[in-house]
């Protein structure tokens, strides 16, 4: 009897361990890494265009 009480415990505790796998694999939705990559772009263009702005007027003080 304790013997199938065990494994019992060990089979659900595995089956919890697995769904916590499979749960943590799905839940990257597409939705929040489609948030996470236009995030990105939008820093990256701002950081572009500020590095631009940088250089512009680090040229500025060349041409006087």
């Amino acid at each position: 009897m304790a013997t199938s009480s065990f494994t019992r415990k060990i089979v659900i505790t595995g089956k919890e361990a697995v769904d916590m796998i499979i749960d943590g694999l799905v839940s990257d939705t597409p939705e929040k890494d489609l948030e996470e990559i236009q995030r990105r772009k939008e820093e990256f263009e701002k950081n572009r265009k500020r590095g631009r702005e940088l250089l512009v007027q680090f040229a500025s003080h060349y041409k006087k």
